[in-house]
């Protein structure tokens, strides 16, 4: 009718409870070891998400730099485009060349 309990049970209670009069000392060395395992694991951790958030932050400034390089590339072409002549060119192309003048005049007033 009842079921039995696991006969280690209670004795593995007993050798985790510090200060039981049962309990051999094992219990001690077996918590307080795990405890050393537990804070090592959580040393190697933090450590490991200090390490990601820096190689985040290089990441970023390589980023910050693409970006820029960029900037620079457009505003060059841009600059290029400001300094042309396009006279030589057809009526068509020549509006359309005028036009992105006009517009990127625009864009730095």
């Amino acid at each position: 009718m009842f079921q039995e309990r696991v006969s280690g049970r209670d004795e593995a209670r007993r050798a985790t409870h510090a200060g039981s009069s049962g309990s051999s000392g094992k219990g001690k060395s077996k918590v307080s070891g795990s405890y050393v395992d537990l804070s090592a694991k959580l040393d190697g951790l933090m450590s490991l998400s200090k390490e990601r958030i820096g190689m985040g932050k290089e990441k970023l400034e390589v980023e910050k730099g693409k970006l820029k390089t960029r900037e620079t590339a457009i505003k060059l072409a841009e600059a290029r485009m400001l300094a042309a002549d396009y006279s030589h060119l057809n009526e068509p192309e020549r509006s359309i060349m005028l036009k992105m003048q006009q517009e990127i005049r625009e864009k730095f007033l």
